[in-house]
Formats: structure tokens, sequence, C-alpha cells
């Protein structure tokens, strides 16, 4: 209930829930492992998916967590975020490590959902987090990705030029965002991108 009013919170209808595919990760951090353990996956294939921690094999990383899927352009869930409930948790986001299916310098969070839209435009918008890509996604702006958990790096560049052309930056304007912005022009106008950067007024980070 919690979670789900979390997301209530933040204007995120049922449409969106499912689209996203967005769920919720509970406190109790063996539920997974056994889970999982339960449909005959081995402990040596769940210790390479990311989902758990290296000094505690059997507890998840994730809990407590809004759970985003990490989704590529070809709808195969690769990674998660989650954002945590708990206001007092030490890491407000966390995504999953990399592994062997899931690399953030080479993946953006939207993307199978924007490709689409992005194609047709010849045009991707990129924001900073989860939130702000649904958001932006809620708004009609259905072109829009975000990096996770970096900048907008070379691969990801090399990435989304397949389809489009035109890179719009639309991050935070403190001074992270400002940094942030200018390194993702830098990676975008090096892989031939018409590069534009929209300005938040005051108060709208």
């Amino acid at each position: 209930a919690h979670a789900l009013a979390y997301v209530r919170e933040r204007g995120i209808g049922d449409e969106i829930l499912s689209s996203f595919r967005i769920g919720f990760a509970p406190d109790d951090g063996r539920w997974l492992y056994q889970f999982l353990r339960s449909k005959s996956y081995s402990p040596e294939f769940l210790a390479e998916t990311g989902l758990f921690s290296k000094n505690h094999p059997e507890l998840s990383i994730f809990r407590n967590r809004v759970i985003f899927p990490i989704i590529d352009e070809r709808g195969k869930v690769r990674g998660f975020g989650g954002r945590a409930l708990d206001p007092d948790a030490r890491a407000k986001y966390i995504n999953s490590p990399d592994t062997a299916a899931y690399n953030k310098k080479r993946t953006l969070f939207g993307l199978n959902q924007a490709v689409g839209p992005a194609r047709k435009r010849n045009e991707i918008v990129l924001c900073e987090g989860y939130i702000d890509a649904i958001a932006l996604h809620i708004a009609g702006v259905t072109h829009a990705v975000a990096p996770l958990g970096t900048a907008f790096t070379d691969e990801q560049a090399r990435l989304v030029k397949r389809w489009v052309e035109s890179v719009v930056i639309l991050f935070d304007s403190d001074d992270a965002g400002r940094s942030a912005t200018l390194r993702a022009a830098i990676a975008a106008e090096g892989r031939g991108f018409s590069v534009r950067c929209v300005r938040l007024p005051d108060g709208m980070d």
C-alpha cells in the first residue's frame, strides 16, 4: 500500500504502471532468494544475477523499494532500479550492478518505450532519472529516456545514433545538473548529434 501511495503521489496511473512494468520489492530481504530457489535456480546462477549481496548471498539488494525494470529496445529486462520508500535509507536510488546481461553505460531507462516516438521525431530527450522520464511520458513527451547513474556516455550516444540525429538534454539546473549537461553535450556532439539544452526555471528541478 505504501509503494502504491508513493507512485500515485507522483501521478503514475495504472497504464504507466503496466507499460513500464513498475513493481515493488518487499522489506523481507530473503524472500526473493527463497522464491527463486524454489523455482530450481542454483545458488551459483543467482550469485551472477546482480540481485543479491556479495557478502550475504541470500539477501536481496532491493528491499522496500519501488522497482523500475530497465528494459532494452527489444523489450528484454536487463536490470532493475529501485527507489527507497524508507526516508532514512542510506541510498535513495540504487541500480543493478553490471552483469553479463546489463551494462549501465550501454543502456538507457525508458528506451523500449521511447524508441518508436524518437524515430518518428528524429530526436530523443535525455533527463536525469526514472521519475523524470516517466513524468515526461505522462506529459506526452514519449521520446524521453534517462541515463542510469552516470552521465550520458559515448556508448549510449552510439546506441541512440541508430535511430535519431538530435538530442535534447533536460537535466536539473543545479551545479551537478549543469556539469552532467556539459558532459552529455560533449558525448552527443562527439557522435555527430545536433544538441539542444533545456534550462529549467528555478524551483522546477
